[in-house]
């Protein structure tokens, strides 16, 4: 099997003003693998038709969704763990939370160590294209909250700067930006020093 490339940039970690610069590296460039393509490569590496994959994986959702929507983890051997994770509204002053304010936020993932040891011979480049904070269009961003929306009822600053490729900066100025009125995309709700950001449905943002 040939030597796999994967290309990667440098983004500058969120920081207090005391603190020093630091950085991390994340993949720069890569490709949507999907459904239908993975269909043909299994059945082209085995006796299974697609349509059998297509059971087998949707029986295998079935299962996961019934015992991780349970509480249990979920192994799949040379996959990895799936489990649940889960987060409450902002409770609003001393109130405890409930069991009416707790909700599904998504489902984790912990690669088992068969995945891992096949994670080998891969050679790393920097990627010549620098994917920061305005390398974006608005078309990409918009349509990279609406696939993160589709699964989450809520963001933070963090994951908003995440899934952008956006500076810590930049993050609470766009974020900042989207709670404004008339035009706010965001309710901003919760504490004032960890705050969560709602999507206001009746935004044309999220109709176009």
């Amino acid at each position: 099997m040939s030597r796999k490339k994967v290309y990667y940039d440098i983004y500058e970690n969120p920081q207090s003003k005391q603190s020093k610069n630091s950085y991390h590296v994340r993949v720069a460039k890569s490709d949507l693998i999907d459904f239908q393509r993975i269909k043909r490569t299994i059945a082209s590496q085995c006796t299974a038709t697609e349509g059998d994959v297509s059971l087998s994986v949707d029986q295998l959702s079935c299962n996961m969704a019934n015992e991780v929507g349970s509480g249990n983890r979920f192994h799949i051997e040379g996959i990895g763990y799936f489990y649940l994770i889960i987060e409450a509204n902002p409770a609003s002053g001393a109130k405890p939370i409930n069991n009416h304010q707790i909700r599904v936020r998504t489902v984790g993932f912990t690669p088992d160590k068969i995945l891992m040891s096949r994670l080998v011979d891969i050679d790393f480049y920097r990627s010549p294209i620098k994917r920061h904070s305005a390398s974006s269009t608005y078309a990409e961003k918009q349509m990279i909250l609406k696939d993160f929306f589709k699964h989450h009822n809520s963001i933070t600053r963090t994951e908003f700067q995440a899934l952008l490729g956006l500076t810590r900066t930049t993050a609470i100025r766009r974020l900042n930006e989207l709670c404004k009125e008339p035009c706010a995309v965001f309710s901003k709700e919760g504490a004032r020093n960890s705050p969560v950001y709602i999507p206001i449905t009746a935004s044309p943002f999220w109709k176009e």
